[in-house]
Formats: C-alpha cells, sequence, structure tokens
C-alpha cells in the first residue's frame, strides 16, 4: 500500500502532468471534487473555491486545436501545506504571528531591547539559511529566565516561516501536554491499543521536518519523563530534524540527566531573550484599553 506522501506525489503528478488532454477527456484524469484520492478524499477542501469549484486543477491554456493543459489550482497548493501541519496546538493567542512583527518596542530596558534585536535578527536569518541548518539537523534553544518574554511567540514565528516559505510540516507541543497526552494512552482496555496509540504519538513528534518543543524543562523530571524525552529527541537528532526549543533556563541548567543536555547542546544553538515580560506589558495595555471602553471614554 503506497503513503499518503506517494499517494499525494502521484495526484499532484496527475494534475500537473505535461500531457496536453482533448476537452471531453480532461475531466476524467483529474481528482474527484472533494480532495486528492479518486476513492477517498485525502486532504478535504476547507473551503469552497471559485476559480476551481472543487476540482482542485484549472486549465492553463488551449492549444491551437482546442485542447486543455490543465495543472494544479492554488487551493491545492494551500491545502496541501495545510495538511503539514501535524500537533498543532499552538495557543490562540500565538497563531499567525510573524517574525517581522515581533516588537521591539515592548522591552523597556536598553539591554532588553539588545538582547530581543538580536534574538529576532537571529531567527530571520534561521529562516533565510534554513536549508544550510536543515542539513546539519541544527535548531534553536530560545532561553529566558523569565515567563511571558516572547519565547513562545518567536518560536511560532519561525515555525510559521518556516511552513509558508518551504512547505516543511512543522510540530509544536508543551512538553507538559506531551507527557500528558502519552501518559492517557495508558487507560486504554487494549494493550495492543495502548501500544499503538502511544507510538503513533511518538511517531509524529519523531517525524516531523520541524518540531517546537516549548516549555521544556517545566515538567517534573521524573524518571519516565527524561527517558520519553531521550527517546524522542534522541530520534530526531539522529535523523537530523532541525528541532526548536524554548526554556526558563539554558540547556545546560536542565534538570536531566547529562545525556540528554548533551543533544540538546548539539543539535541547537542558544538564543537568549530578555528577562522582561512582555506578556505583563502586553496585559496591562489591554485592561487599560478596556477599562476606557468600561468608562465609556
Amino acid at each position: 500500500m503506497e503513503s499518503l506522501a506517494q499517494m499525494l506525489t502521484r495526484m499532484q503528478q496527475i494534475v500537473e502532468g505535461e500531457q496536453a488532454l482533448p476537452r471531453e477527456n480532461a475531466s476524467a484524469n483529474l481528482p474527484k471534487s472533494g480532495g486528492l484520492a479518486t476513492s477517498a478524499t485525502l486532504i478535504p477542501i476547507s473551503e469552497p473555491c471559485h476559480m476551481c469549484n472543487g476540482l482542485r486543477a484549472v486549465v492553463k491554456s488551449v492549444d491551437k486545436q482546442g485542447r486543455e493543459r490543465w495543472g494544479s489550482c492554488e487551493c491545492l497548493d494551500r491545502e496541501i501545506k495545510r495538511s503539514r501541519l501535524k500537533f498543532a496546538e499552538v495557543p490562540e493567542e500565538l497563531r499567525g504571528h510573524k517574525i517581522k512583527d515581533f516588537n521591539l518596542a515592548l522591552y523597556r530596558t536598553p539591554q532588553g531591547k539588545d538582547l530581543a534585536t538580536k534574538a529576532k535578527r537571529m531567527a530571520a536569518n534561521y529562516v533565510k539559511d534554513f536549508r544550510e541548518f536543515e542539513v546539519m539537523g541544527k535548531g534553536l534553544y530560545l532561553y529566558s529566565e523569565m515567563p511571558g518574554s516572547g519565547k513562545s511567540r518567536l518560536a511560532v514565528s519561525i515555525g510559521n516561516a518556516l511552513w509558508e516559505f518551504y512547505g516543511v510540516s512543522v510540530g509544536f507541543v508543551t512538553v507538559i501536554s506531551l507527557m500528558q497526552r502519552i501518559k492517557a494512552t495508558f487507560n486504554k482496555n487494549d494493550m495492543n491499543e495502548e501500544r499503538q496509540s502511544q507510538e503513533q504519538l511518538v511517531r509524529a513528534v519523531c517525524e516531523a521536518e520541524v518540531f517546537i518543543f516549548d516549555d521544556i524543562g517545566t515538567e517534573t523530571p521524573t524518571e519516565w519523563v527524561a527517558e520519553m524525552l531521550y527517546h524522542v529527541i534522541n530520534a530526531r537528532l539522529t535523523a537530523l530534524k532541525p528541532t526548536i526549543f524554548t526554556s526558563n533556563c539554558a540547556a545546560e541548567h536542565l534538570g536531566y540527566k547529562e545525556k540528554l543536555v548533551q543533544r540538546i547542546l548539539k543539535m541547537t544553538v542558544p538564543v537568549m531573550l530578555p528577562e522582561e515580560s512582555v506578556r505583563n506589558g502586553l496585559a496591562m495595555a489591554e485592561n487599560e484599553r478596556l477599562q476606557l471602553k468600561l468608562l465609556g471614554g
């Protein structure tokens, strides 16, 4: 049985094929409305497309004999990219952020502005030179002891940019949530089902082209947690898959065994953010605005 990636490639080749098709036969060579596969919908249309009406392909040109040359519609490219998001548990407040919108003015001190400026520049250059970092399997380690300093916001912005410009699959999860999800598989009544659910979960983390581990080090460092993290992180390191971490401490100060800390250090470039909470500033500004609204101002 062919994989999803193989099937997507095969069906994409059909709609992007170079063969000129007579008008009466063209529709027979296109994917059925509602998805890429002819027998089952692999990527559902999330919204109607006025250009192709769900065919996922449009006429690109017509030759002198009236034969149409078909190509993929823009909506197909959008849906393929959308389907590449895995484990997309990005908080609503962080979705859609871009590196260029990372607001340096929110930092009050000169030291804070300087660190934030460097972090933003490093994030932008990482995206620009991603293919070079990808070959080395290098990601980033964004850290600051201060919660709300912008670590997660910048990490998600990087993920959004990698997804948009390179079409890579990007995963995101807080480490605490990941551990809770894996533990939840233990509640299955059937041992085979439990093992399969856990394997699927771990595989999703290991196989994503880029993965963001948010707030590593904040979970209770039990032996089980440490071993599970070691398994998925070592798998990504071995496969040279870029990984991005955010944390409230430098990697060398994480409370894990040396073998795990060494791997995190090897697979990432450290990026320090200011010891300032922009989250508090944003919340205060929003509350002041709402107070004025409530006062009728």
